[in-house]
């Protein structure tokens, strides 16, 4: 149980550390593609639309093929800098190309492993989860830092590259999440299903679900834009990570 714990903590790291790299990125991505905040502002915000609309394709693929199968293919998404084009895109209409095989390949992962920890601590769920999504602000205080120094040493196409080598550790990840049969059931998917529409009119479910529509709609925000906030205050790019990890710390509290 506890290996699953800690491979789940580790792709929650890895994958919350994507999200937050790719935010410290955009100002370097905006330069060399001559594009503005808002079109450079895809880059971190398709990644995570993926992440988010892809969670229910990863759960429906972990309950017919198991976690670990899954989470091991999410982990191996093409890579954010080849994803990017290194060449300035025409004007009057720059734009950066978006990342959405990268938010999907995060999707296959977090979600299983999040399902994996829940039956592994049935009694204790609540505080393995919490745990297990701690990782993410681990990672931002290790990233906060860190990423304006790759940006400076490497530039941002080598900065993506060694962060995307860093991340096929989700692959090892997900090989820790050893599937979890349940007593008396059947292996393969479960025979009887509610379905959708009768989910869809449950009011449990759709509060928690509207929460979470809300919590979301403003929680990845200061991930995405706080490093371009932090410039327009005058912080130059290692002070802005600092706002970030500072960010993160605050995160891993709460």
């Amino acid at each position: 149980g506890w290996g699953v714990l800690g491979g789940a903590f580790l792709q929650s790291a890895l994958v919350a550390g994507g999200v937050r790299a790719l935010g410290l990125c955009l100002r370097p991505l905006g330069g060399a593609f001559e594009a503005g905040a808002g079109p450079a502002a895809w880059v971190g915000s398709a990644p995570l639309a993926a992440l988010q609309l892809g969670g229910p394709l990863g759960s429906a693929l972990s309950t017919r093929f198991g976690p670990r199968p899954v989470a091991m293919a999410g982990g191996n998404p093409p890579t954010p800098s080849a994803d990017l084009e290194p060449h300035p895109l025409p004007r009057p209409r720059p734009r950066v190309p978006p990342l959405p095989p990268t938010g999907l390949g995060w999707a296959l992962v977090f979600t299983p492993s999040l399902g994996t920890v829940g039956r592994y601590f049935p009694a204790r769920r609540a505080l393995a989860t919490g745990l297990a999504v701690s990782g993410a602000s681990v990672s931002g205080l290790v990233l906060g830092p860190l990423v304006p120094l790759l940006l400076d040493a490497y530039g941002w196409r080598g900065a993506l590259l060694l962060l995307a080598a860093v991340s096929f550790n989700l692959v090892a990840a997900g090989a820790l999440l050893r599937p979890l049969p349940v007593p008396n059931e059947p292996p393969g998917p479960p025979r009887n299903r509610a379905g959708l529409a009768q989910l869809l009119c449950h009011g449990p479910f759709l509060r928690y679900a509207a929460a979470f529509v809300l919590v979301d709609a403003g929680y990845y925000v200061p991930f995405v834009h706080g490093e371009a906030r932090a410039h327009e205050v005058g912080c130059d790019e290692r002070r802005a990570g600092l706002v970030m990890a500072a960010m993160a710390a605050v995160d891993g509290g709460g």
